[in-house]
C-alpha cells in the first residue's frame, strides 16, 4: 500500500489503530501517554497521526532513513506556506 505524507487517516482506520492499544505493554502505553500534552486541536492530532502512520510505513518498508527526509520536506512545505 502506498501512503502519502499528507494523507488523512479515515475514522475506521484510526479506530483499528486505537484497538491495538490492548496489545501494547502497559508501561509503554503509560510512557507514551505521558508524552502527550493534550492541549492541541483535533486537526493537530489528526496530522500527527498521519505523520506517524507515514513514518511507520517507511520503517516497515525498510526505508526508515527517509523519515528524516520526510521531516525536512514537510517542514519546508510549512515554511513556504503551501496550504489549502
Amino acid at each position: 500500500m502506498t501512503v502519502m505524507i499528507d494523507e488523512r487517516i479515515e475514522i475506521g482506520r484510526r479506530r483499528k489503530f486505537a484497538g491495538e492499544i490492548e496489545k501494547i505493554p502497559s508501561d509503554i502505553v503509560e510512557y507514551m501517554q505521558s508524552r502527550i500534552q493534550g492541549n492541541q486541536s483535533e486537526e493537530f492530532y489528526a496530522g500527527l497521526l498521519a505523520g506517524l502512520v507515514y513514518a511507520t510505513t517507511l520503517w516497515q518498508g525498510k526505508l526508515g532513513g527517509y523519515i528524516g527526509a520526510a521531516t525536512s520536506v514537510v517542514s519546508d512545505h510549512c515554511e513556504r506556506g503551501e496550504f489549502l
